[in-house]
Formats: C-alpha cells, structure tokens, sequence
C-alpha cells in the first residue's frame, strides 16, 4: 500500500512541477519583456516594482526547484517499494564424517596350494549431519544490470 501512495503523490508532484515551470517562464518572459527596460526617469518606486517582480520569479523557480526535487525522492522511494521482493527458501546444508580402514589378506601362498586369492576387507564408520533451515528474506531489486545481485535481508 505505501508503494501506491508514493507512486501517486510523486507523479501529482512532477505536475505540479511542470504548472510552477510553466507559471515561472512565464513570469519570466514578462519580467524580461517589461522590466529589463529602464524608463527614462527611473525612480524609487519603479525599483521597487522591478525588485518585487524579480523576486516573485525567485520563488517560482526556488518552489519549482523544490517540488521537482521532493517529487525525485518520492519517485525514488516508490522504485524501492515495488522493487521489493520476498523470498522464502528452504536450505540445506550436509557433511558426512567418518572414518575407515582397509585390510589386505591374501591366501594360497604355500607351495601345496593351487589358487591363489587376495582380499580387501574395508571397514568404515560415517556420520551423516543434515542441518535444516527455512528463511523468510527481501531483497530489493534496482533497475541497473544485475538488479538482483544487491545483499538479501534476512527477517525469519
């Protein structure tokens, strides 16, 4: 639910940065036009107007600036919620331990015995260790090249 609400106050933010971009140029455009143009007989008070326009267009680019900013974090922010994706996997981990020994026996060695057989008698003793975990974890998917390849962060 909150990638929801960023995602829809980010995109009302980036429109309402694009109205204060217009208003400003705009703004611009008439401070340009009318008050780049010194009257003949420039006074006190036809500073101060000039002044007061200068600094309404100020704020409208200092406020467009500051939306388009707030609107980038939101943006931002919203990319990390629905990036988000959850994982549960079963994992598991073996050793096997042991130890063995082999003997060697060989029979019908003599001069009155026709066969000849040798054996290997090989006596081990194994320890199986199976170690079980179950793992509820989120990884945060970007939208660079290996988006996937970030560290997983482990809750269960």
């Amino acid at each position: 639910m909150p990638q929801k609400i960023l995602t829809i106050l980010s995109q009302l933010g980036f429109v309402v940065a694009a109205l204060l971009f217009y208003v400003f140029a705009n703004d611009l455009v008439i401070f340009i036009n009318e008050d780049m143009t010194l009257p003949k007989d420039f006074t006190a008070e036809a500073f101060n107007t000039i002044t007061d326009n200068f600094s309404a267009v100020l704020v409208l680019f200092f406020a467009w600036i500051t939306v388009c900013i707030g609107a980038s974090v939101m943006q931002q922010a919203a990319r990390y919620f629905w990036g988000e994706i959850q994982l549960s996997s079963l994992l598991m981990f073996m050793i096997d331990e042991g130890t063995f020994t082999e003997s060697r026996f060989s029979t019908g060695m003599s001069i009155h015995d026709s066969t000849r057989s040798e054996n290997t008698l090989v006596r081990s003793s194994i320890t199986p260790w199976i170690i079980t975990i179950r793992v509820n974890c989120t990884i945060f998917a970007d939208s660079v090249a290996n988006n996937l390849s970030h560290h997983t962060l482990l809750w269960e």
